[in-house]
């Protein structure tokens, strides 16, 4: 696949939101010991908004366009996550997420106008939740534990919401990393709504 580039359109987490995220991984680490988790690093947290899979390199520039067409319209607007919890669900301890139990609209409104002009790559059904993955649950370890913890933490951080990142997911040195391609402001401003209709495919 050496023409083709792993991609996700993901919103950044700024600096002194990481930096309160980090005091709650070291927290959790001094309230649960024997949680078998890999740490995200800081460097990597990120919302995923939607997954693009493997993209021929050739499509890139049109898929900037499309995506800057897509978000401008849209004006910033804010995320609160209240919860930390083992995602996607107690069934399926699979990560330790940071949620937004309550929907947010206006993500939601800018997920669907971005998948609108990426979707055809790699449509994706599966339920949304908004979330950040602070770590992720080593399985074999997990079902050792003679008592698995039950995690449900109420909290309060806002992510400010004023652009979307087209990142490349890569491997560099046998870590993955991901890389900013391209940022897309949200604007709110007049662009042509219609000029979201120029699908990718």
């Amino acid at each position: 696949m050496e023409h083709t580039r792993r991609l996700f359109v993901g919103i950044n987490i700024p600096s002194p939101v990481i930096k309160i995220l980090r005091k709650k991984e070291q927290q959790l680490e001094r309230a649960y010991p024997a949680l078998p988790v890999r740490w995200t690093p800081m460097e990597n947290l990120h919302i995923t908004v939607s997954f693009l899979g493997y993209v021929d390199t050739v499509q890139l520039p049109r898929i900037i366009d499309a995506l800057t067409h897509a978000v401008a319209p849209h004006e910033p607007f804010d995320i609160l996550f209240d919860r930390l919890v083992i995602g996607p669900s107690e069934n399926q301890p699979k990560m330790i997420w940071l949620v937004a139990s309550e929907p947010v609209e206006a993500l939601g409104n800018l997920k669907t106008d971005i998948e609108r002009v990426v979707a055809p790559l790699h449509p994706s059904f599966n339920a949304y939740t908004p979330h950040v993955t602070l770590g992720r649950i080593a399985q074999k370890r997990w079902r050792a534990l003679d008592e698995k913890p039950l995690i449900d933490e109420k909290t309060a951080l806002t992510v400010a919401v004023e652009s979307v990142t087209l990142f490349e997911s890569t491997i560099d040195n046998g870590k993955r990393v991901f890389v900013p391609l391209a940022s897309c402001e949200l604007r709110g401003d007049s662009l042509e709504r219609s000029s979201q209709d120029h699908d990718v495919t």
